[in-house]
């Protein structure tokens, strides 16, 4: 396994604490004020409170998890549209998008602005209108 049993399960009960989800709200939203509030926190731990959840999510971490980078590639021929928030702190825009950019070279390529990670919660008609377009 990629870390001892103890250790995945250490990991897993700070995913799951207020804390961390805190801390990923403040990364993940360009207006934080608005938008990483308690309820936000909240959402966010729901589905820890799955009995569940910390045993099914150290299954999922000791059998190597996923990695989607490794399926960008299989979306080049699809008609792709990547939309990202300019102020996203989770995936950087200047190390991140030049990557999506390169795997998917006919993919349109808009910013999002005044967004962080999440545009279909900061910006939804900006997202609207790019899905129609």
């Amino acid at each position: 396994p990629p870390v001892p049993e103890p250790f995945a399960r250490g990991g897993i009960r700070v995913l799951g604490s207020w804390p961390l989800r805190s801390l990923a709200n403040q990364l993940a939203y360009a207006d934080t004020d608005a938008f990483a509030t308690d309820d936000a926190i909240r959402v966010g731990l729901l589905h820890c409170a799955r009995p569940s959840w910390e045993d099914d999510s150290v299954s999922w971490l000791l059998g190597g998890g996923y990695s989607v980078s490794s399926l960008v590639p299989r979306l080049a021929p699809k008609p792709t549209a990547i939309l990202w928030g300019r102020q996203d702190e989770i995936l950087p825009p200047a190390e991140f998008a030049p990557k999506f950019v390169a795997a998917l070279p006919g993919a349109a390529f808009r910013w999002v602005e005044e967004c962080g990670h999440s545009p279909h919660l900061e910006q939804p008609d900006a997202l609207a209108a790019a899905v129609r377009a």
